[in-house]
């Protein structure tokens, strides 16, 4: 299983503090999709603009697992 979620912006930069805690410069990757063969599938493990805690580009008062339009715009504009 592979979460495609955050990753259509390659690797976090190198020295990002805190790279999975609604980390900055994330957009949407491949979407979901069964393969036709083999074991590897794409997931969206994290729903997009579902936030990772109070951290990263979260406002302040978003705890982790709550829905917030910013954190999903931010996803689909980089």
């Amino acid at each position: 299983m592979i979460d495609t979620s955050r990753n259509g912006s390659g690797p976090a930069a190198p020295g990002v503090e805190d790279p999975w805690c609604n980390p900055a410069g994330r957009t949407l990757g491949a979407a979901p999709v069964k393969q036709a063969s083999g074991a590897e599938y794409l997931f969206w493990v994290k729903v997009p603009g579902d936030s990772d805690g109070q951290c990263g580009i979260a406002p302040d008062d978003t705890p982790a697992g709550t829905f917030h339009p910013d954190l999903a715009m931010a996803l689909i504009n980089g």
